[in-house]
């Protein structure tokens, strides 16, 4: 895997892996949403795979299922769960990766951090205590809060991360992999050591975590890179614990935090209550280590320092009644098209029925009349790229709902498994979001492409159900038009359209230089070549060029300017953190002019803005010079 590659057909991997290993993390870019994500990586093997293997795998998976189960402002949200098959799809499944798709919160960890004033460590305590109450009350322990496990946002929230150590106490099924335990001695309270966890160890391991906030060191007599891991582990259970100077108003409450006993200690919402009393106000943290492999993420257990428990030494049964996150049950490896060099006599070729991607209309699939019955609908060929349209629905709301149709590359790898298959065309049924629902068809006779309906609620109050009634009845016109042949092509474009352009052609290598590390000979390539996409192979740097229709933009977008003669506007954050968009108007068409199409030029993956709007001006300039 390496940057730039899309992970199931949504997320685009722009730095990373952050960890090596099993547990490889990457950051990616939503395609779908404006926001970054975390990435969690794990390959599973085939069932001969090695019993380590098994186990780390069986540990992402703990960890989906802990995070599925909350909502909370201090724990780091889990968005999706993706397991999807690696190597081409005309092989037999093998190998699967599954992928946790997380939250990414970009002030980086705790590890590392300079000293913080006791009142300000303490504003930090009470956040991740409300996250263990809320764990709590559900009967889930963490199990390894510490200082890399939690991740803070640019203002200096805390929040909580890394579940693969989550277990519950109690019930009748198991979250934690079978026959081991993890933690981290400096942070763990005795009875963790001896096999018997509890909600009290988190409070313990919180009041570790704070020490080391305020000191540098964990509480323990012997600490620092020297210490024999026996030596440390026998500290831990023991319960040894020696506090430092500086803790100031922490050096009342530490010490009942930190008790040997675990019933001596407070529950997690009473020492919020007393963090919160003595603590200062929320302001955004100083900066530690932002190089290193914590930023967003929080530590995986193969860097974290964890010690795995052995079976032998647990002394209780650990279960959980934990909903369960579906990890892509039924992986759909299709089988529509056979294999190329699979030639039998009864094999029947079939046209394609998209034919030549340039010219492919992609409203020969929309037809407004199967949405009248949800409100005025109405054709508009006029936004969005050249591998789209539209029909606008009013349905009575603020504002019309969007029914979208979009053409992309690549075939059903990483898709569920098909909700029905319809003549030659497959119907995928992607999951709902509150404002959108996505319906994706496979035509079996164009395997390196597909058809995506999305019907967008931009306002109005329609629920998920009715959006997805619109996208079914959308959807089942496509199907019915993608059987009946090869679709019609789009009207002949003005000779000055964007339309003509290779969005890949043009920038030159030279131009390209301008982001270091990049194969200018290796772009991942979108539909009809209307967009194209570079990453750094060493750094994190990446570029998008695309082509765009809709209004003309304004200084309501962004800071207008010009680029190569032309109107443009520049768009810091347009895309996420650390993004910057171009947008350069390339012609005006349509009644009055009031439609323009673009060219738009994102660069992504620096955190000087400055240095991505220069960047991203520069390479508009280069790309706008390489219309013909």
């Amino acid at each position: 895997m390496r940057r730039g590659t899309t992970v199931g057909g949504r997320y685009r991997l722009v730095r990373g892996p952050l960890h090596g290993g099993m547990g490889e993390v990457w950051i990616a870019r939503d395609q779908r949403l404006p926001r970054q994500v975390i990435l969690k990586r794990l390959r599973r093997r085939d069932r001969r795979g090695t019993r380590s293997d098994r186990r780390e795998f069986d540990r992402i998976e703990a960890e989906a299922r802990a995070l599925a189960r909350f909502s909370h402002p201090h724990v780091v949200t889990l968005h999706d769960v993706l397991t999807l098959p690696e190597g081409r799809c005309s092989l037999p499944r093998r190998r699967t990766a599954s992928w946790l798709v997380m939250e990414y919160v970009s002030g980086g960890s705790l590890a590392d951090r300079p000293p913080l004033a006791p009142r300000r460590a303490a504003r930090v305590g009470a956040q991740v205590a409300a996250a263990l109450a809320a764990l709590h009350a559900e009967g889930i322990v963490h199990g390894d809060v510490k200082p890399g496990n939690v991740v803070t946002t640019p203002e200096g929230l805390a929040k909580l991360a890394d579940f693969g150590a989550a277990y519950r106490v109690g019930g009748q099924e198991t979250i934690t992999s079978p026959g081991a335990l993890s933690y981290t001695p400096d942070y763990a309270a005795p009875e963790v050591v001896r096999g018997r966890p509890e909600p009290a160890s988190d409070v313990f391991s919180l009041a570790a975590l704070l020490h080391t906030l305020v000191t540098g060191r964990p509480p323990r007599p012997l600490t620092g890179g020297d210490v024999d891991p026996f030596v440390a582990e026998r500290q831990a259970e023991r319960g040894e614990v020696a506090l430092g100077p500086g803790l100031g108003p922490l050096g009342e409450l530490l010490p009942a935090m930190l008790d040997p006993a675990p019933k001596n200690r407070p529950a997690a919402a009473e020492a919020g209550r007393l963090l919160a009393g003595i603590a200062g106000p929320q302001e955004p943290l100083p900066r530690g280590d932002m190089d290193g492999d914590g930023e967003g993420v929080g530590q995986d257990s193969e860097s974290s320092g964890r010690i795995a428990l052995p079976g032998r030494s647990r002394q209780f049964v650990i279960v959980a009644a934990v909903a369960v996150v579906t990890l892509a049950a039924a992986v759909w490896l299709p089988r529509l098209w056979p294999d190329d060099g699979d030639d039998g006599p009864d094999r029947k070729r079939t046209a394609p029925v998209l034919g030549d991607h340039r010219t492919v209309d992609p409203c020969a699939l929309a037809d407004p009349a199967a949405l009248k019955r949800f409100g005025e609908a109405e054709l508009d060929r006029d936004y969005g790229n050249f591998d789209r349209c539209d029909i606008l629905v009013d349905t009575g709301g603020d504002d019309p709902v969007d029914v979208q149709f979009h053409f992309d590359t690549g075939g059903g790898s990483g898709l569920p498994r098909p909700h029905r298959t319809e003549g030659s065309v497959a119907v995928v049924k992607e999951a709902a979001d509150s404002d959108s629902c996505v319906r994706t068809m496979l035509p079996a006779t164009d395997r390196d492409a597909h058809v995506t309906v999305v019907a967008q609620n931009d306002g109005s109050d329609d629920s998920v159900a009715r959006l997805c009634a619109m996208a079914d009845a959308a959807t089942r016109v496509a199907v019915r038009r993608l059987n009946d042949g090869p679709l019609a092509r789009r009207p002949e474009a003005a000779p000055g359209s964007l339309v003509h352009e290779d969005a890949c052609a043009l920038l030159d290598a030279r131009a390209l230089e301008a982001i270091p590390g990049v194969d200018a000979r290796d772009p991942d390539v979108g539909f009809g070549n209307w967009d194209c996409e570079w990453a750094s192979t060493t750094g994190d740097l990446w570029l998008e060029l695309r082509f765009d229709q809709g209004p003309s933009p304004d200084a309501g977008d962004g800071a207008l300017t010009r680029v190569g003669g032309r109107r443009a506007v520049v768009e810091p954050g347009a895309e996420g953190p650390r993004t910057c968009r171009v947008r350069v108007v390339h012609r005006a068409y349509g009644d009055g002019g009031r439609a323009v199409e673009t060219l738009n030029v994102t660069v992504g993956g620096d955190p000087s803005e400055d240095r991505l709007r220069r960047l991203a001006l520069r390479l508009a300039g280069d790309a706008v010079a390489g219309i013909r």
